[in-house]
């Protein structure tokens, strides 16, 4: 009951009266059904498994984990009904179980007719639901499977997720340690010249308060790398110096296949980073699956400076720099 008045709440007031921008559409239609062909009735199988790998946590093997939450549910639905069919009744069991399952189906429902995605971080009041119906599904195979044959399943589920996790500060967002590295390398370069902070960047530079002298232009909000680079022309518009910094603070993740790739002994790097005191663990990433990960769309964000050109850039771990001139100024 709760969940679903917060979520008339904010649909009513805050989803429906908002415009309806495109992009954002295109950007969840993964989490929506949309029938063209019969292989599109895998949706269903497809979107449960990523749910279960995000925002659950089983990352890559999230069509495993998903298993024991379809024989969880389905072993509920068929005794529900037939226990309306012989005994017009539910157990107070069942119920119990009626309430952890149907805040997922609901919402796979409104998935399924465009209504809501079901999808990441848009379905992350679920987590504690699919948690359960997972750990009641593996429950009912333990019952029936040997004891052996159920560790090596569990085993196989959770080694994994817990290596992701070692690796989740690095995994898709720029560090605090990123951040700060940015605003230093500002510091050694900055010359007075006027300096764009898009709105994200402006909470960490509130933050950390770096010591650097020059005009503050704030970018307006922006959602994706293509509104951003039009708020950088925006904001280039306005300033009256010849040249100016764009400091963006993050950028998004593509291309990370997860696969380590050790360059050096795993153990020998944990312990270069314990005892150097960096739990954030970045040696050990860097020589394992560092090179699997590529920040972008740096180039989609240079579409912004049209009329500029860059003299001077640095760009690392999702966060990116550049020291931007007029074009118009120079002289041939």
């Amino acid at each position: 009951l709760t969940w679903c008045v917060a979520f008339l709440v904010n649909y009513r007031f805050f989803l429906r009266p908002g415009e309806r921008p495109e992009w954002l559409y295109d950007y969840w239609s993964a989490g929506l059904f949309s029938f063209q062909t019969l292989g599109d009735f895998l949706w269903w199988p497809r979107v449960l498994g990523a749910a279960m790998g995000d925002p659950v946590g089983f990352v890559g093997i999230g069509w495993v984990a998903a298993v024991p939450v379809v024989l969880s549910i389905a072993i509920w639905l068929l005794g529900s009904v037939r226990e309306l069919i012989e005994r017009r009744r539910f157990e107070p069991r069942r119920l119990v179980f009626g309430i952890v399952f149907l805040p997922i189906l609901v919402t796979l429902g409104a998935a399924t007719i465009g209504a809501y995605p079901f999808a990441k971080r848009l379905i992350l009041f679920l987590v504690p639901f699919l948690a359960i119906a997972f750990a009641h599904g593996l429950a009912g195979l333990a019952g029936r499977w040997p004891k052996i044959a159920t560790a090596v399943l569990v085993s196989f589920l959770l080694v994994p997720s817990f290596w992701f996790l070692l690796w989740l500060p690095r995994g898709g967002l720029p560090l605090a340690a990123d951040t700060r590295a940015l605003f230093a390398q500002l510091e050694t370069r900055h010359g007075g010249e006027p300096i764009l902070l898009d709105h994200q960047t402006a909470y960490a530079w509130r933050h950390y308060r770096p010591t650097i002298d020059g005009e503050i232009v704030k970018l307006k909000a922006a959602w994706n790398h293509r509104d951003r680079s039009k708020r950088i022309a925006e904001a280039l518009a306005t300033v009256d110096q010849d040249e100016a910094w764009v400091v963006i603070a993050r950028t998004d993740v593509v291309g990370r296949s997860g696969e380590p790739n050790p360059t050096s002994p795993l153990g020998r790097l944990f312990y270069r980073d314990l005892t150097a005191g960096d739990l954030t663990f970045a040696t050990t990433y860097r020589a394992w699956i560092g090179r699997d990960v590529e920040w972008t769309p740096i180039d989609e964000l240079r579409g912004g400076l049209s009329g500029w050109r860059i003299i001077d850039e640095w760009n690392e771990y999702g966060v990116w720099l550049a020291k931007v001139h007029r074009a118009s100024s120079e002289t041939t």
